[in-house]
């Protein structure tokens, strides 16, 4: 008992120790950021101008329109003048992606340290959320710039941005760092605008951007205008024993797992983009999983959904062999989301190899949870969409009828050997009925959605090939009773 004592006493005096050295690092930057301020002798934080910021937003670490803390710079780059305005980068900056050689000239190291510590001291630490950031590549191409908010703000201020810059924004694109600060920032006194220069840093790099990305990430929520998402329910979860739900969310967890690296194989014969099976996010919702790809481009999208149908025929082996008495709702949507940190905005870890681990909301989740909770058990639900098809096919759209078609004509046969007796034409795949099913939720709202229903191969654990039926069809589908067909 005694050692037990001594060690909660050792314990609690290293977290005061903690909070301690907390107070006084938050003092010593505070000191260092007001000494920094006082060689600007230009808009500074003492002038008039900022003195309505000082209680509600983080000091500013520069001057206003001039991105350089020299007295001898006095000269104003017109970024307008070459880039248009709005978005300039490319969502395909994507930190999850692999770097690709620069053909700007090669700089320093990118000050990864630094620019974190910078934007963990504009944000509070995640009280004050980047907005958006900007970046001039060609006139100030080490110059970080961003906007950020009030916490309790984010939602107006990120509508606000998005209908200025006309476009979403996202720690993938930047906006020019002129029209960040004089077009949005300097047009409310909600938002304030700071910026920084870092040696080493280049906006030329298409790394640095990345390695940019992935800090701010941590900082900010992203909005997505398109994004597809499963969302699978343990049917009856709460009516078992926790051992029992253990067991069942394990069985769920292991077979996604293994589906994943199924789908995977499949990339590796180049029916489906290696990019799109980069890897997927899977945030719990107690009785199941929401599920998301890194990638959201449409091949993205379309391995998300050939996921779905292995999970669903993994999960109906599962049940026939008696190895498990699993049964799921499962659905399938496309549609406007945010993401942002799931342990809030300002945790940067300290180990750049630990991956970044998002949450998610919006409408298509509304939507998806309303839609499958008037599903039956093994049914599949899929909400309408229609997004653009392969580059590689002008023209080519992608909805769910001609994604259901490539996936049975095109991805599935891949796993097929010529000596098997299950031949490419076996697999079926399509919506039962032909038409959309009409769904009232328990709030009266409406919704539209289809009935998967298919014959799909199997091989587990590369034994005896098998076909196995998933979803449900006409006659097992939806009660009449709750169900109108459009």
């Amino acid at each position: 008992m005694g050692a037990l004592r001594a060690l909660r006493v050792a314990r609690s005096c290293r977290c005061r120790l903690q909070q301690h050295l907390g107070l006084l690092n938050d003092y010593l930057t505070a000191l260092v950021q007001q000494n920094m301020s006082t060689l600007d002798h230009s808009d500074g934080p003492d002038s008039p101008e900022n003195d309505a910021h000082k209680e509600t937003q983080p000091a500013s670490d520069g001057g206003s329109r001039r991105y350089d803390h020299t007295v001898e710079d006095t000269t104003h780059f017109d970024h307008t003048a070459q880039h248009p305005v709005g978005v300039t980068d490319d969502e395909t900056l994507d930190p999850h992606q692999g770097a690709e050689p620069s053909t700007a000239t090669q700089p320093l190291r990118f000050p990864e340290w630094k620019i974190s510590s910078w934007l963990s001291t504009v944000t509070s630490q995640g009280l004050f959320p980047v907005v958006a950031h900007g970046l001039d590549p060609r006139g100030y191409p080490d110059v970080l710039g961003v906007v950020t908010c009030p916490i309790v703000d984010f939602p107006l201020c990120i509508r606000l941005v998005e209908k200025l810059n006309e476009e979403p924004v996202n720690p993938y694109r930047f906006v020019p760092l002129n029209f960040l600060e004089r077009n949005i920032a300097e047009k409310n006194a909600v938002m304030s605008f700071k910026y920084e220069r870092f040696n080493g840093f280049n906006a030329e790099n298409p790394e640095h951007r990345r390695r940019l990305s992935w800090l701010l990430q941590y900082h900010t929520a992203c909005k997505w205008s398109s994004r597809s998402f499963i969302l699978m329910d343990i049917v009856e979860f709460s009516l078992n024993q926790v051992p029992e739900q253990m067991a069942l969310r394990m069985s769920l967890g292991q077979t996604i797992s293994q589906c994943i690296r199924r789908l995977n194989k499949l990339a590796d014969k180049d029916v489906i983009d290696p990019k799109a099976v980069r890897g997927f996010n899977r945030i719990s919702t107690g009785d199941g999983f929401y599920v998301w790809p890194f990638d959201h481009s449409t091949e993205g999208h379309v391995a998300l959904f050939t996921l779905l149908i292995l999970i669903a025929t993994r999960i109906r082996s599962l049940q026939e062999a008696k190895q498990s008495t699993i049964r799921l709702r499962m659905g399938f949507g496309i549609g406007e989301a945010y993401t942002f940190p799931y342990h809030g905005p300002g945790l940067v870890p300290s180990n750049a190899t630990e991956g970044f681990m998002p949450d998610a909301i919006g409408p298509v989740l509304n939507d998806l949870q309303r839609v499958i909770s008037k599903a039956s058990p093994n049914q599949i639900l899929v909400m309408p969409f229609q997004e653009v098809g392969r580059a590689t096919r002008p023209g080519e759209a992608l909805d769910v009828h001609t994604m259901l078609t490539r996936i049975k004509q095109e991805i599935l046969p891949a796993e097929l050997e010529p000596a098997d007796w299950l031949k490419a034409q076996d697999i079926e795949l399509r919506v039962d009925p032909d038409k959309m099913l009409w769904l009232a939720d328990k709030h009266g709202e409406s919704h539209h959605c289809y009935n998967v229903h298919g014959v799909i191969p199997n091989r587990p654990l590369r034994t005896v090939l098998e076909k196995k039926t998933i979803g449900l069809g006409l006659d097992a589908s939806l009660d009449i009773e709750r169900t109108h067909f459009k």
